[in-house]
């Protein structure tokens, strides 16, 4: 079986006799380089793996053709103000908005916000959308579905009776519950939740507003509470694939470096949590080419840095930071995704490569030393022609903590130099202080952690927010925060 790119690379058989299903085989035959040990024993010169299958088991579903579910919606306030009509739907929501009864001529246009503010703010709000009104008199749903909370409405020449929101979901089970004596966490849980399924959806993206795309260092922590949540494996699939592309890799994973890195330990977590050794076979000859252009990429030391074209991200900041030369935070994420690469190799029988990972990921390991300074108990942010910087964050210090790169001895100093250290920066987004806490928790600083959620999380509630931001930082007041 070849490989095509101008077709879907799909087929449906059902019959008396034969029917597709997980037990067929496929072959890209462009990939003649691959291990012995990886190819089907009736095929002596084939690399062959099992074929994927989905939830499109039927002649009538054509994948083009492929919606989410929506059900009805309505708002919840409504006021005439400068010559529309503001609805507000009570929480951040996304959909398409429906007109009942409309009639007239003329554009409409419909100006989406987070906050009444941005709705009404026709030069800045992020989304909106025109369209002219059919002839007659009749029931009308947008084109475009949009994230919101507020939709303000305004035409010159045109009526309706009323609106609606069409609610665009995926239809996930819950699985996971969560109650305790604290209202305030019981409802950080919902929120949270709340958060999750909004964005799920065909793949997991990263928020609904603006690029509404696969991150993949979003989409590493969509996937682990997926599992808790939803367990939901065909969207985590999906991403997984969406992420990494076709090859040649010509760059790194959404352009950034550590994101490469974050889709390599999400695989590993997705055969902890299902055990699918099928999809491990299956994507494995991906993690191979990501890593060799990794590995193409690497320095005279064997550790990455920034290249031309690569954005070095790990997190938003809110104070000036040099990215270039070796990262600490990098080289810790690039050898866990070494270390990945070896227990999946592992996995499969894959010995000599195995072996080879595990190799290059010790060598990296026992590099991490030279970031680790003394004097100042913890590791320090870059290196660059040999020459330690002077300046330190957080991020490298707890994913060696929860990543097991530490001693005790080692953990003890980065709690009280670093994580519990009020003159190292703040981190400000939800993203990167969820591994932040994850890093107090496993030194045993529980207290501390629930005093965090309740005061980060539980300050996005107290700040009106139905769902959580992608960056909070308490010292803003008002509009500030959108």
């Amino acid at each position: 079986m070849g490989l095509s790119y101008a077709t879907v690379p799909a087929v449906y058989v059902k019959g008396k006799t034969i029917m597709s299903d997980i037990s067929w085989m496929a072959s890209p035959l462009e990939r003649e380089r691959l291990t012995v040990n990886m190819r089907h024993p009736d095929s002596p010169s084939g690399y062959y793996i099992n074929a994927g299958t989905g939830d499109l088991n039927a002649p009538t579903v054509k994948p083009s053709e492929f919606r989410l579910e929506t059900t009805p919606m309505d708002y919840v306030d409504m006021k005439e103000l400068k010559g529309g009509r503001l609805y507000d739907f009570g929480k951040e929501t996304f959909g398409f908005i429906k007109f009942h009864g409309l009639s007239g001529s003329g554009p409409v246009t419909i100006q989406y916000g987070e906050t009444a503010e941005e709705a009404l703010d026709g030069k800045h709000c992020e989304t909106f959308y025109t369209f002219d009104v059919p002839e007659g008199k009749a029931d009308l749903v947008v084109d475009h579905s949009n994230a919101l909370r507020y939709a303000f409405i305004l035409s010159d020449n045109a009526s309706f009776d009323d609106i609606s929101l069409m609610y665009e979901y995926s239809p996930v089970e819950y699985r996971a519950s969560f109650r305790s004596s604290d209202e305030e966490l019981n409802r950080i849980w919902e929120v949270g939740r709340y958060t999750l399924q909004l964005t799920t959806r065909e793949i997991f993206i990263d928020g609904i507003k603006r690029d509404r795309w696969a991150w993949s260092g979003d989409a590493y922590q969509s996937y682990l509470m997926n599992y808790y949540m939803f367990f939901d494996l065909p969207t985590t699939k999906r991403t997984m694939y969406t992420l990494r592309g076709s090859d040649p890799v010509m760059v790194h994973l959404n352009n950034i470096l550590d994101y490469s890195f974050y889709w390599f330990m999400g695989i590993y977590d997705y055969y902890l949590y299902t055990g699918d050794k099928t999809f491990l076979r299956q994507i494995y000859p991906k993690m191979e080419s990501l890593m060799d252009f990794v590995l193409e990429r690497t320095n005279e030391r064997g550790l990455v840095e920034g290249l031309q074209g690569d954005w070095v991200y790990i997190d938003w900041f809110d104070h000036e930071v040099d990215i270039t030369g070796e990262v600490s935070f990098e080289q810790i994420v690039f050898c866990k995704s070494l270390e990945t690469m070896a227990l999946c190799a592992n996995v499969l029988g894959i010995d000599s490569e195995a072996e080879k990972y595990g190799a290059l990921a010790q060598d990296v390991m026992s590099k991490l030393n030279d970031f680790w300074i003394e004097e100042k108990q913890a590791f320090i942010f870059n290196r660059k022609n040999g020459i330690n910087s002077d300046q330190v964050t957080k991020h490298a210090n707890m994913f060696a903590i929860f990543n097991g790169y530490v001693t005790d001895q080692q953990k003890e100093q980065i709690k009280h130099s670093v994580l519990l250290n009020e003159d190292i920066p703040a981190i400000s987004t939800p993203y990167m202080r969820f591994y932040e806490l994850e890093a107090i928790c496993t030194i045993g600083e529980r207290d501390y952690v629930l005093n965090e959620m309740k005061d980060y999380w539980g300050g996005m509630l107290k700040l009106g927010a139905t769902s959580f931001w992608e960056k909070y930082n308490p010292e803003q007041t008002g509009l500030e925060h959108y």
